[in-house]
């Protein structure tokens, strides 16, 4: 009979032991996540202009310049590449092709060309869109 309680306790201790390993190895893992967390730097992307007004036939492609550019940067040695997208306005996403835009602490501005082609169906007209 007192080996069987001894089991049980045994069995118990055990468990404890186990439990307290186990939230050790937790809290460990979730100090060494806050202690080497990379810092987060933010920046400015600026675009010129920041709206596009274009008269475009049906079929024809028009390439408008933008100018990009970064500011406001945290680090001495920054980097950013990203797609620019329109938003809003009467210009179809689908009718500007993907640019694409990479700028660092020595290429802090770029200009680009967004190309827009109305297709062959669309209607003449002028068409306005936002970037962001």
């Amino acid at each position: 009979m007192e080996n069987i309680t001894l089991r049980s306790h045994h069995r118990m201790a055990r468990k404890v032991a186990d439990g307290i390993w186990q939230i050790f190895i937790f809290v460990l893992l979730a100090f060494s996540l806050i202690a080497f967390a990379s810092d987060v730097s933010a920046a400015q992307i600026n675009y010129v202009p920041n709206g596009i007004t274009v008269d475009a036939d049906p079929g024809q492609a028009v390439m408008v310049p933008v100018s990009v550019s970064l500011s406001a940067t945290t680090l001495p040695n920054y980097y950013a590449s990203f797609g620019l997208v329109p938003s809003g306005g009467t210009l179809d996403q689908s009718w500007i092709s993907r640019t694409y835009v990479s700028l660092n602490s020595w290429y802090k501005t770029r200009q680009v060309f967004l190309r827009v082609s109305p297709p062959v169906d669309a209607a003449a007209g002028s068409y306005s869109v936002v970037l962001s």
